[in-house]
C-alpha cells in the first residue's frame, strides 16, 4: 500500500510541475517531460529511501522514533528543496515572479502535506496510538484544527484566484493542486485512523 501511495503522489507532483515547467518555458514540451519526469524519481526516492536509512521499531522509546521520522522528515525536505531548484534551473531563460510564487507553493505542499504531515507527523502518531502512548483527545482536536485550516486555505485561493481574470493556465493548475493536496491530505488522515 505505501508503495502505491508513493508512486500515486509522486505521480501527481510530477504531473504538477511538468505543468508549471511546461507554463513557465512557453509550452516546451521536452523541458515539462524532463521536468516531470525528475520530480516523479526525486520524490519517489523521498518516499522509499529515508524509511530504510531511518528504521525504527515499536520497541524503541517514544524520543527516539521521533528523532528517526525526523531524520526522515529533514532529508525527504531537502530532496523536495533541491527538486525545485532543478525546475527553477529549467525555467529559468523565462523567470517571472509568478514562477517563483508557484514553486514556493508547490514546495510547501510537497513538503509539509506529503512528508511533514503525511509521514512524519501520521507515523509518529501510529507509533503513539500502537504503543498506548497518545491522548485521542488531543489526536482528535490536531486533525480537527489542520482539517479546518486546509479548507480554509483552499477556499481563500480559489476565490482568490476566481476574481481576478485569468489565463487557463491558473484555472488548470488550481485543479490540479486541490486534486493533489486533497488526495495528500486524505492519506494523512487514512493513515492515521488505519493503523
Amino acid at each position: 500500500m505505501q508503495v502505491l501511495h508513493a508512486i500515486i503522489s509522486s505521480l501527481g507532483l510530477a504531473v504538477l510541475y511538468g505543468e508549471l515547467t511546461w507554463h513557465h518555458t512557453g509550452g516546451s514540451l521536452p523541458t515539462a517531460l524532463l521536468d516531470g519526469g525528475l520530480v516523479f524519481v526525486g520524490i519517489l526516492v523521498a518516499f522509499l529511501v529515508p524509511p530504510r536509512l531511518f528504521r525504527y521499531s515499536n520497541d524503541m522509546l517514544a524520543p527516539h522514533v521521533l528523532t528517526k521520522l525526523t531524520n526522515r522528515g529533514v532529508l525527504t525536505l531537502g530532496i523536495v528543496f533541491l527538486l525545485s531548484l532543478v525546475t527553477l534551473a529549467l525555467c529559468w531563460p523565462n523567470r517571472s515572479i509568478q514562477l517563483v510564487q508557484e514553486l514556493y507553493a508547490y514546495t510547501l505542499i510537497a513538503g509539509l502535506i506529503f512528508f511533514v504531515l503525511g509521514e512524519v507527523y501520521a507515523n509518529h502518531v501510529v507509533y503513539l496510538q500502537v504503543t498506548k502512548q497518545y491522548n485521542s483527545d488531543q489526536l482528535l482536536i490536531v486533525t480537527v484544527a489542520l482539517t479546518a485550516l486546509m479548507i480554509l486555505l483552499a477556499l481563500y485561493f480559489l476565490a482568490l484566484d476566481a476574481l481576478m481574470p485569468r489565463d487557463a493556465h491558473v484555472h488548470i493548475r488550481d485543479l490540479l493542486i486541490l486534486t493533489v493536496v486533497g488526495y495528500g491530505y486524505g492519506w494523512h488522515l487514512y493513515k492515521i485512523g488505519h493503523h
